[in-house]
């Protein structure tokens, strides 16, 4: 395949998002149709994490650019948690697939509110997230201590292969 493609980021829905993994609104902890139930609460045990131990946490910043995807990801053995703290960010995901033989019409790519922690299941092929209206998005990751050095494929995509995201009809 050659040539740009363009895919249209999609509101995250616990169907929607299934196949790639689970995800939790942090920021809306405690809320019933919109209303604060509780002031000043703590809310435990809101999404099991499968991420393996020991467990390191690593930050990220997120400037606005043009959304063609630059990179393919995947981590064979490890989960990977993702929470954008000050701002939305658009993410892509795939399931399961080499890397070498990449379906582009697999991925999906998905608009993360602010406060909402996702966390993409092993193996799911993934990058890069994007910042949807905000100009810098700072965002923390949860992985398996070592993943970037010990459980990664990585496929760079080129001028054979471009993959654009519209935020527009997802908003």
């Amino acid at each position: 395949m050659s040539g740009m493609v363009t895919i249209q980021a999609q509101p995250l829905t616990p169907q929607a998002f299934a196949p790639f993994g689970t995800y939790v609104d942090l920021l809306h902890a405690g809320f019933e149709n919109g209303q604060e139930v509780m002031q000043s609460s703590f809310f435990p045990d809101l999404m099991p994490l499968t991420v393996a131990q020991p467990t390191s946490v690593s930050m990220g910043r997120v400037c606005s650019c043009r959304k063609i995807i630059p990179f393919l990801e995947r981590h064979p053995g490890t989960a990977e948690v993702r929470l954008p703290l000050d701002g939305s960010v658009v993410i892509y995901a795939a399931p399961q697939q080499s890397l070498e033989t990449f379906d582009p019409s697999t991925l999906r790519a998905f608009i993360v509110p602010r406060g909402t922690m996702i966390e993409l299941a092993p193996g799911v092929v993934h990058g890069r997230q994007f910042t949807v209206d905000q100009p810098v998005v700072h965002m923390l990751f949860l992985c398996r201590h070592g993943t970037c050095a010990n459980d990664v494929e990585l496929r760079r995509l080129g001028s054979e292969l471009e993959i654009e995201i519209d935020t527009e009809k997802g908003r």
